[in-house]
């Protein structure tokens, strides 16, 4: 076994004996964790790992799925998703050795519920129930996105705090349980900021475009790479200012708010994807209810 594996064995025999918390913890190896002791539910966290040696022999199993650290150096920040609809009180973190499958280290973390109202919207009837022509077209989309947000590309582009995209106030809240013209219809995963038509739009962080195009509900929608499993998306623009292929940097023009796909008025529909899940960009955002 690698000496620095060897280390990191010895660092989390003894983290185990603690739960993970917001603080660094320390062992005579030097390797150093940092995670949250409580979660709450649609809320992303940083999960940190530091070692004198390389961390790339260490994988992070959380929610079923294991994901790789190699290539990130003495130091890797991961970012990882609270599922918005769960239940479950705790969910599991553990920390395996790539070579072995070894368990290195193993935590609980606490889930918080959280209550979240209800939003009622009157809106075009189509997009409330689209017609048959349309449907193969928002199943080809849907399956385009799935696929772009289950990606992982190895190279860390965000830094937090994130980037504000705008200035606009926030018209719709993340989670909020949505009823399109009387009809219940699923949770917002995302948060809408007004601004008016034309209005420009920041990127959040660093990233490369992975998608700038049209879609049935969301309107012209600018997606963008951040690298290890995370995402942003923008909805509903007048105008792309970037194209599929382009590498921006954090707070880069992306597009103009508008007003189109499904919408009441103009906004900027914001979302951010962790590992293949919606999540509330607010809390790396600290600044974020004070504009």
């Amino acid at each position: 076994m690698p000496n620095h594996i060897k280390n990191i064995v010895i660092c989390f025999y003894v983290l185990c004996l603690s739960v993970c918390s917001g603080a660094a913890f320390a062992a005579t190896s030097g390797i150093k964790v940092e995670c949250p002791r409580e979660v709450a539910v649609g809320e992303p966290f940083v999960l940190t790992i530091s070692a004198p040696a390389k961390v790339d022999d260490v994988n992070v199993v959380w929610l079923g799925k294991t994901i790789s650290l190699k290539g990130q150096g003495k130091r890797a920040e991961l970012m990882l998703p609270t599922p918005l609809e769960t239940n479950e009180k705790s969910l599991s973190l553990l920390l395996l050795s790539a070579k072995g499958n070894m368990r290195i280290f193993s935590s609980s973390i606490t889930v918080r519920q959280k209550d979240f109202p209800v939003q009622k919207l009157n809106v075009d009837p189509r997009f409330v129930t689209p017609p048959a022509s349309e449907v193969p077209r928002i199943e080809r989309e849907a399956k385009k996105l799935r696929a772009i947000y289950a990606g992982f590309t190895p190279e860390r582009h965000w830094r937090l705090p994130l980037h504000r995209p705008l200035s606009g106030a926030i018209t719709s809240e993340f989670g909020v349980k949505r009823v399109f013209n009387g009809e219940p219809r699923s949770r917002h995963k995302g948060v809408d900021l007004r601004g008016a038509e034309g209005t420009e739009i920041g990127a959040l962080a660093a990233g490369k475009v992975v998608l700038a195009e049209n879609t049935y509900y969301a309107g012209n929608l600018v997606v963008i790479d951040h690298g290890l499993g995370v995402f942003t998306s923008y909805s509903h623009l007048s105008k792309f200012k970037v194209k599929e292929g382009d590498f921006v940097k954090s707070g880069a023009l992306v597009g103009l708010v508008g007003a189109t796909g499904r919408v009441t008025g103009p906004h900027l529909h914001l979302g951010l994807i962790v590992q293949g899940e919606s999540q509330s960009p607010e809390p790396l955002m600290p600044d974020f209810r004070k504009k």
